[in-house]
């Protein structure tokens, strides 16, 4: 089989510039998927300002009232319950996304542009949510041999040392390689359950026949999207570096200023979300660049070389 990768990248960027529209999902997915950006800073000698000292004994006292209060417990659970809301509402809207973008590449393919706009897409997706869920379940359980190895690896130091090494480097080898296939098995399904209509299950069967049979192919496409990726990943270090220098200089000048004022570390902190917002709605058009990418790519190995052959193994799964 001969696939012309740069031109399914140079497809994927003409798709991605024709359909702007579409960045709105890219930006949703970008977001909840912990894009953006993070930056992180260091201070030393804190301790010797006996003002920031003093303002950290009374915050620990504070603090340490707080855990011995009643209320403790009702914001304790009340926390945990809105962390399990928030991560769940962030699930949807990025599996919603994806489900979005991926199908919007199938409308393109069928000519169907007029489908491409935000209320046809959300009212479309709806339908693969709770597939994409099970096949988030399934993903979960494929770990669990690696994860039980390495937590049996970890409680064995201390009692059997050498057990403990011969166990531990292999196990955390395991787990890299497990994820990444995982990872790679579960991209493959998501797109097979929204453009063929697959159940979950049915998806990772055909997903694990496509990568086994076409390894070789997903090394080369793999290789072909890092020249993109790579481009992307310099203009948003690029940004983040120049956009990071005022808010660094505006929090040492807070930390180390007699005053100590609340008002720069309030800056600073404003700062720092409106560049977090400002990369991830740069790395928009590249997560739509990147999941069209990948889309077409399994497009064509099922439309150029494999057709017949594919729709065979399609019509065992099911």
């Amino acid at each position: 089989m001969k696939i012309d990768y740069f031109k399914i990248v140079q497809d994927s960027a003409n798709f991605t510039w024709k359909y702007k529209i579409l960045w709105i999902f890219g930006f949703l997915l970008a977001f909840t998927s912990g894009g953006g950006g993070n930056s992180s800073s260091e201070y030393s000698d804190v301790q010797e300002d006996p003002q920031i000292s003093e303002k950290l004994g009374n915050f620990t006292d504070k603090f340490q009232s707080f855990l011995e209060s009643p209320y403790f417990l009702t914001v304790f659970f009340g926390g945990i319950f809105l962390i399990l809301i928030l991560t769940l509402l962030f699930w949807y809207i990025n599996k919603m996304s994806k489900a979005a973008l991926i199908k919007s590449v199938d409308f393109d393919k069928e000519g169907k542009e007029s489908d491409i706009n935000l209320k046809n897409l959300l009212k479309v997706t709806r339908s693969y949510m709770m597939r994409l869920f099970s096949l988030d379940l399934y993903s979960f359980l494929l770990y669990f041999p690696a994860v039980i190895l390495i937590i049996i690896s970890f409680f064995s130091v201390g009692f059997l040392k050498w057990f403990s090494v011969i166990v531990i480097f292999p196990s955390i080898i395991l787990i890299l390689t497990s994820f990444i296939a995982i990872s790679a098995l579960k991209n493959i399904a998501e797109r097979l359950i929204v453009l063929d209509d697959l159940q979950a299950k049915q998806g990772l069967k055909m997903a694990w026949n496509v990568a086994r049979k076409y390894f070789k192919e997903y090394i080369l496409a793999w290789l072909a999207s890092l020249v993109p990726g790579c481009a992307f990943y310099i203009v948003n270090m690029t940004i983040t570096f120049v956009t990071m220098i005022p808010i660094v200089l505006l929090f040492f000048a807070s930390i180390t200023s007699n005053d100590f004022t609340n008002v720069g570390m309030i800056l600073s902190g404003c700062g720092c979300c409106a560049i977090s917002l400002l990369l991830t709605a740069v790395e928009a058009p590249f997560q739509v660049f990147k999941v069209s990418y990948w889309t077409k790519f399994l497009i064509e190995l099922k439309d150029i070389s494999f057709g017949k052959k594919f729709a065979e193994e399609e019509e065992v799964v099911k």
